[in-house]
């Protein structure tokens, strides 16, 4: 299994939305963000050019800014892992594990989503 790190799951607008609805019930919440984070079932390690392909075709959306977590203190950080079912195949990664194999990266099995 390989992780790769993606884009921002929520737009600037849908991340302002969103924290102030968290605010109104939790004063204390300063920041959220959230990103996606790409899960690569491989038969075995990825060479750099593969690792190049995939990392090109898993760029998409606005650039994450993983700065913000790292500038918060362990502590006061909160952290989920949102996935599909366990047992279940997206959609999403039906699709992405296609296009994949058609780019001819047969040592992928499956990739699949998840939002941190």
């Amino acid at each position: 299994m390989q992780v790769m790190f993606g884009a921002s799951a929520l737009s600037p607008f849908n991340n302002s939305k969103l924290l102030k609805v968290l605010q109104s019930k939790i004063s204390s919440i300063d920041v959220i963000d959230a990103c996606y984070v790409h899960l690569l079932d491989t038969t075995q390690a990825l060479t750099e050019e593969q690792i190049d392909i995939v990392s090109s075709l898993l760029s998409y959306g606005t650039a994450h800014n993983r700065s913000i977590a790292d500038d918060l203190a362990a502590d006061m950080t909160l952290e989920r892992i949102v996935t599909p079912r366990p047992g279940t195949i997206s959609p999403w990664s039906s699709k992405a594990t296609d296009i994949i194999l058609n780019c001819g990266l047969t040592s992928i099995r499956r990739v699949e989503r998840a939002i941190q």
